[in-house]
């Protein structure tokens, strides 16, 4: 079991952005996405493994429901 920090669900530009800034500050940073690129494909699966301190949904906003529901069954 890996432990970060954050997981950033969806890497488009705002994702990256939330990624890189939590990793500026010093955050151990784990990535959700559907594409190619996100250490998970999964909301379930990110945050089984690292146990976060906290998520970032940063998908677009017709995909907040989804990810949401998905973070409330990983928990």
């Amino acid at each position: 079991m890996t432990s970060a920090n954050a997981v950033v669900v969806g890497l488009g530009s705002i994702g990256q952005r939330h990624a890189r800034v939590l990793k500026e500050i010093g955050q151990k940073v784990s990535t959700v996405s559907r594409r190619d690129g996100g250490d998970f494909r999964s909301v379930g699966d990110a945050v089984r493994e690292t146990r976060p301190g906290y998520v970032v949904v940063a998908t677009e906003t017709s995909g907040h429901a989804d990810a949401l529901r998905e973070l409330a069954d990983a928990g």
